[in-house]
């Protein structure tokens, strides 16, 4: 049973002897009870609700975090897709001006309208519709030049076929033209280039899977630096074809 005990006006605070609070009394005219509350427990407590609040914290942050991934995700898409689009405006300015060249004249030289280059040319945020296409430092430009496939070296000319006009492989008859392969070892001794690698390259044309330029690299010796410099003057094109002196 709990212990009766008077108290003075003061309110003192009474304390057993193994230091745990008692109670605390404002009369000295009513009893009160003994109630012992252990110190510790509020100190749990107060680390539970901690607990608690660092919990809930962290899951505001996550959700947060993730809303703010999906947001970003969203903003690439945009600028990605207004990207694709000035891209494929510029490809049919392209087209246009080729078309016009077509029916115009006979003869490509640089002297065109097709060869003049398109400077960088800042583009506007309506044209872009906002899109994060530049950067704080640099705006968003545009620029371009048309350049003639014929006034490179055509490495499918390396094949000798029957029928000139085709590009179909089954017409092929397998051989190298040795007149073009001439051609090419000298090209190759002109940019500074071992000419023996006009052979390499020639027995690599004669396989199916050769039809790009970008197929050099597949070539035995020839690494980054060399494919550059072989790039700027070569190409593979779907048939035979003439060099243009006109623009080459």
């Amino acid at each position: 049973m709990p212990t009766k005990q008077w108290f003075s006006r003061r309110g003192k605070v009474l304390f057993n002897r193994k230091k745990t609070l008692v109670s605390r009394s404002f009369s000295d005219q009513y009893p009160v009870l003994f109630v012992k509350a252990n110190m510790p427990s509020r100190g749990a407590a107060v680390i539970a609700a901690m607990l608690v609040v660092a919990i809930a914290a962290s899951l505001a942050a996550l959700v947060f975090e993730r809303q703010q991934l999906a947001v970003r995700s969203i903003e690439n898409r945009m600028d990605a897709s207004q990207i694709r689009w000035i891209e494929r405006a510029a490809s049919d300015w392209a087209r246009l001006v080729l078309r016009l060249d077509a029916r115009t004249t006979t003869m490509d030289h640089l002297g065109e309208p097709w060869a003049m280059s398109i400077q960088q040319t800042e583009l506007d945020p309506t044209i872009y519709g906002g899109a994060r296409a530049g950067t704080k430092d640099a705006k968003a430009v545009l620029s371009g030049q048309i350049q003639d496939a014929q006034a490179r070296f055509n490495l499918r000319n390396l094949l000798q076929t029957l029928d000139q006009g085709q590009s179909d492989r089954s017409s092929q008859a397998g051989q190298l033209s040795a007149l073009d392969l001439q051609a090419l070892r000298k090209l190759l001794a002109a940019i500074g280039l071992d000419a023996s690698y006009a052979e390499v390259i020639a027995a690599y044309a004669l396989s199916p899977g050769f039809g790009r330029a970008a197929d050099l690299l597949l070539v035995p010796g020839i690494d980054q630096t060399i494919y550059e410099r072989m790039e700027r003057y070569m190409i593979v094109l779907p048939q035979r074809s003439a060099i243009n002196i006109n623009t080459a």
